[in-house]
């Protein structure tokens, strides 16, 4: 590992056990989500990403512990795609209270926390079809440059493609045909591939902070636009 890369691993290491600590084991109807029931729906889905990303880093390091590399590449991969979800929910939170259009909000978290491929629950419910991943990806690489790009090549490690099969297992003795297998080839370079989505749990644990935040702005919101009061009879 690089020197550069152990103050950065360090402190990701320390915001997955405080995640891992913060996960909801119960969401109780009560405080701001009685008040709203987006604020609930919010806080649902947030925290339903909470136990992804904890899932996921667990896994990476895992997987890296015990030189399972193309275990780790697929679970840095998915750790990508998920903070980018979590980046789009701060950015809805952010544009609901802005513009104060909580249909769109609704709209949002409906198909998030109920997204499929499935079609015969599509052809049945169509507005829960799931979006391209990559969309919510290139809207987190506006923020964080380069991240798309990343998640390109780690594709290419993950899927059966040249670079995640014989590419990454063997060599070949140009000179004898011989093709020789390894666990894995390049082990400094995977790390440093594998460990640039497992540090992602930092900036997840932040986004996750401030997207609480949110949920608190858009339950007194709802409740200001239309009171707990006037539903209530």
């Amino acid at each position: 590992m690089a020197e550069s890369d152990k103050e950065p691993l360090s402190d990701a290491n320390a915001a997955l056990l405080r995640m891992s600590d913060s996960r909801a084991i119960e969401i109780n109807i009560s405080g701001p989500l009685l008040k709203s029931k987006l604020a609930w729906k919010a806080f649902v889905y947030r925290h339903g990403l909470h136990h992804r990303i904890v899932g996921l880093a667990d896994a990476i390091a895992l997987c890296l512990n015990g030189s399972n590399t193309l275990g780790a590449f697929l679970g840095a991969r998915a750790q990508i795609e998920t903070t980018s979800l979590v980046h789009v929910l701060q950015l809805q939170l952010i544009k609901a209270f802005e513009t104060s259009d909580l249909g769109k909000l609704n709209q949002f978290l409906d198909n998030a926390t109920f997204s499929t491929r499935d079609p015969v629950l599509v052809a049945e419910y169509p507005e829960i079809q799931a979006k391209s991943i990559l969309s919510a990806i290139d809207r987190f690489d506006k923020e964080l440059t380069g991240i798309r790009g990343h998640y390109d090549r780690l594709s290419e490690r993950c899927h059966p493609n040249a670079l995640g099969q014989v590419s990454m297992f063997s060599r070949l003795d140009r000179s004898s045909g011989a093709v020789s297998f390894y666990e894995e080839k390049d082990v400094q370079a995977n790390a440093q591939s594998i460990l640039a989505g497992y540090m992602l749990v930092r900036i997840a644990e932040i986004k996750l902070s401030t997207n609480d935040e949110l949920v608190i702005q858009i339950s007194e919101l709802q409740n200001r636009l239309d009171p707990v009061a006037s539903r209530v009879k």
